[in-house]
């Protein structure tokens, strides 16, 4: 009786910590996603002029960016 007690205890404080680490994940996710988002705006410069993709060897004209014929 005494082990099983000892071990539901263990196993709850152990849920408790992963829980945690879920939230604290979360939140350096979020966190990356908006300092990336304020960087591209304002110091790369990403709402700047367009530029078109460069063409090689892999990027057919002909061809949309999901590789289907480009609409007429």
């Amino acid at each position: 009786m005494g082990m099983k007690k000892d071990s539901e205890r263990r196993k709850k404080d152990w849920r408790d910590s992963f829980e945690d680490n879920y939230i604290i994940a979360g939140a350096l996710d979020g966190g990356t996603q908006v300092i990336s988002f304020i960087l591209n705006l304002a110091l790369f410069d990403a709402a700047g002029p367009a530029v078109p993709f460069p063409q090689w060897w892999g990027n057919d004209g002909n061809y949309s960016a999901d590789r289907c014929l480009a609409p007429a």
